[in-house]
């Protein structure tokens, strides 16, 4: 059984009571941004650190370029991780849920295992992957009006 999801509560925006949805995410938005911070990529040693770590971990991306030093991942391997999912962990924006990746037929096992071999010889990792739905989780035991007392918790396409 699935929880439901907890309304929020009107929050107290730096200028403003935020009382919508699109301003308790913008509220909630823009005290994320306060508390964390980029990396200082303008710093000539993080940046020189940020290129070798980047260029040792991959080769320069070519078209034509498979990588051959990498060793397949075999059907086996997939099958082992798709045993260990939890199905009760929230799904992506795609819908799928792992319940779902665990009933798939033994074909798809096969299809998923080319693309996973794919993304490691062509160095490619579709933009789909790349994006998550950020979700605001209240901290314990904290005052739900108060942005700062969220968390975010990145739901990714499986």
């Amino acid at each position: 059984m699935r929880r439901k999801a907890q309304k929020i509560p009107a929050l107290k925006g730096e200028f403003k009571l935020a009382l919508s949805d699109p301003d308790k995410a913008e509220t909630i938005a823009v005290s994320l941004e306060k508390q964390f911070s980029l990396n200082n990529l303008s710093h000539s040693e993080t940046e020189e650190e940020v290129n070798e770590s980047t260029n040792n971990f991959s080769p320069p991306i070519n078209n034509n370029y498979q990588n051959d030093n990498i060793n397949s991942i075999q059907p086996s391997e997939v099958i082992k991780i798709i045993k260990k999912l939890n199905i009760k962990k929230a799904c992506g924006s795609d819908g799928i849920t792992n319940k779902m990746i665990k009933n798939i037929p033994c074909t798809m096992v096969f299809a998923l295992t080319e693309i996973i071999n794919n993304i490691f010889n062509f160095n490619y990792f579709p933009n789909a992957w790349k994006t998550a739905v950020v979700v605001p989780i209240l901290k314990p035991g904290k005052d739900p009006t108060i942005p700062e007392n969220y968390r975010p918790i990145s739901l990714l396409t499986p």
